[in-house]
């Protein structure tokens, strides 16, 4: 799953702005404006993160990768998860569409799928969903004598990571919870102020590919470039740096490299032990796996294809009736499944993957320009 700090930069999206990107305001597909449009969109984007908050600054390398705020669901297991404001939360299959699975009007729309379950925020409280039995639970409740507001993030297989905050005393502490019975386990980062805590946070600096248990550590007075570290030892080739929020996929781990000259250059984690260095076409946030890795071209409109591990990189195929879809600001794939979406998690669409004779992905068919809208 992904972390969603581009949100939390930028904030929400007003809902008159919402309203004019209606599909009745929209220009015609084959129009010039459109091609410009994009191009402005993209541009704004560009702006609105410059001129975000000193802490938005430290982040520009996820910032750019998070795709100008284009927002999806997760695939677990083959079914893709996702929310609509003042519905609830939803699951999808192509074969059996849309169903909703919990009610989210009363509450935030803070929530993460795993194999075992849902987990949501309730006020200062964090549930999970069984998906086998459909029962509720209640994992940890934050102090609220002590603590103002908290956020949570799935932590490995079936554990939590929540963040505490105190608004008031501007501390902050994390600590990881099990997330089947509640327990707590450790705490993982403690009590900090809110200006220490932007470089410490646990979740920031903490990764688990496979069995493997990395670490950054900073080398740098402004704490923005990084080393990584396994069983204490830098796994780094020399002289080389990397920045945080590396995409974490199945079986890999993506690290790009401090640097305005190697544009695309990564260090790449691979669950079975392996490293490497590889340049790929582009710093956007990928989707896939250890063998291919999905990314989305808005000027070309349509993803771009990555062997995972070579780097060399390809555009797919738009077959039969996905040429006139045009809207693919992100991506997410199950390695059979692609769906796409526009701009701050607008029309989800959905694409079946088409292989060659060798296995490799070569094109998409467009299966359902609009997974959300109401049959």
């Amino acid at each position: 799953m992904k972390k969603m700090r581009l949100f939390e930069a930028l904030g929400k999206v007003d809902e008159n702005l919402i309203a004019e990107a209606s599909p009745e305001n929209k220009p015609k597909k084959n129009s010039k404006y459109i091609r410009w449009a994009k191009r402005l969109a993209v541009a704004a984007c560009i702006g609105l993160v410059i001129i975000g908050a000193v802490d938005t600054l430290g982040r520009l390398d996820y910032t750019f990768k998070a795709s100008c705020g284009a927002g999806l669901g997760t695939i677990v297991d083959g079914t893709y998860y996702y929310s609509e404001p003042h519905k609830g939360i939803f699951k999808y299959t192509p074969e059996a569409g849309a169903e909703l699975l919990l009610h989210t009007y009363w509450f935030g729309e803070d929530w993460a799928v795993n194999e075992y379950g849902i987990y949501y925020r309730d006020d200062m409280s964090v549930y999970v969903c069984d998906h086998e039995t459909g029962t509720r639970t209640k994992l940890y409740t934050s102090d609220s004598a002590e603590n103002t507001h908290m956020r949570f993030q799935l932590w490995q297989e079936k554990n939590i990571l929540v963040t505490n905050y105190n608004k008031n005393t501007e501390i902050v502490y994390e600590v990881l919870v099990d997330g089947i019975n509640g327990e707590v386990l450790e705490t993982v980062m403690e009590k900090t102020s809110y200006d220490v805590a932007k470089y410490t946070y646990y979740s920031d600096l903490h990764y688990q590919v496979g069995d493997r248990e990395i670490t950054l550590e900073p080398v740098n007075e402004n704490r923005d470039v990084f080393i990584v570290l396994e069983n204490g030892e830098n796994i780094l080739p020399d002289d080389f740096y990397v920045t945080k929020y590396p995409d974490l996929l199945d079986g890999i781990l993506i690290f790009t490299k401090y640097t305005s000259i190697d544009f695309g250059t990564s260090f790449v984690a691979y669950s079975d032990g392996t490293n490497q260095v590889l340049t790929f076409p582009t710093n956007a946030r990928f989707s896939g796996n250890d063998k291919y890795l999905y990314y989305p071209d808005v000027f070309e409109e349509t993803i771009g294809c990555v062997n995972a591990r070579t780097g060399e990189s390809w555009y797919l195929k738009i077959e039969n009736n996905g040429k006139e879809y045009n809207e693919m600001h992100n991506v997410m794939t199950d390695g059979e499944y692609l769906y796409t979406c526009g701009p701050a998690g607008g029309e989800t669409a959905l694409w079946k993957l088409v292989f060659n004779e060798n296995g490799t992905p070569i094109g998409m068919s467009l299966i359902d320009n609009d997974i959300k809208s109401e049959k």
